[in-house]
């Protein structure tokens, strides 16, 4: 680990976060979805905007560059990250328990508990997997030090890049969507 650079220490963190979503998968109750939620924004942070030292619009920073990879593939992905860190604020610090108690229905004297999207978490977790790969993939890219992103120190500098940059972006979609179509 002392040779890692920032790249490999992200990467790194990203998959240890990603491999304990595994470990929520079979066990669903009411609160596990919010934390699954929060950890995969976490993912997102950790991929997206950690190590830069600017933690100034994160959400928004955040949104821009994962739609630069994804959004040719998914094209609501920016609304769909939007989403999922506003449902980990919301977690976070402390709304969601406030809604949560507002949604409870109570019949007969039965509490009805709200029932979690599971099948918006299974995409969301599903989107978070190809952004983690196509992450790894344009930084083996990038370290090979050829073609289009030659030169750029990271894969966040592709990224930024490919945020302003046309021709940048299609070469970040084109790679990611050669690799999606490798791993569906």
């Amino acid at each position: 680990m002392g040779k890692w650079d920032s790249e490999d220490m992200r990467l790194f963190v990203a998959c240890l976060l990603f491999k304990g979503l595994r470990k929520s998968e079979h066990s669903k109750d009411v609160f596990t979805w919010q934390r699954e939620s929060a950890d995969m924004a976490t993912i997102l942070e950790a991929l997206f905007t950690a190590g830069t030292g600017d933690n100034a619009e994160v959400s928004y920073k955040l949104r821009k560059r994962v739609a630069a990879m994804l959004s040719a593939e998914f094209p609501n992905i920016e609304k769909e990250v939007k989403d999922l860190y506003k449902q980990r604020s919301t977690f976070v610090y402390g709304a969601f328990f406030m809604q949560f108690r507002k949604d409870i229905e109570i019949t007969d004297g039965h509490a009805k508990l709200p029932s979690p999207p599971f099948n918006v978490l299974y995409q969301q977790k599903e989107r978070i997997r190809f952004a983690l790969v196509a992450y790894i993939y344009l930084n083996k890219i990038r370290k090979m030090a050829v073609g289009e992103f030659k030169g750029y120190e990271s894969v966040l500098d592709i990224l930024e890049r490919a945020v302003i940059d046309l021709q940048i972006r299609a070469a970040v979609n084109s790679h990611t969507e050669r690799l999606l179509n490798l791993i569906r």
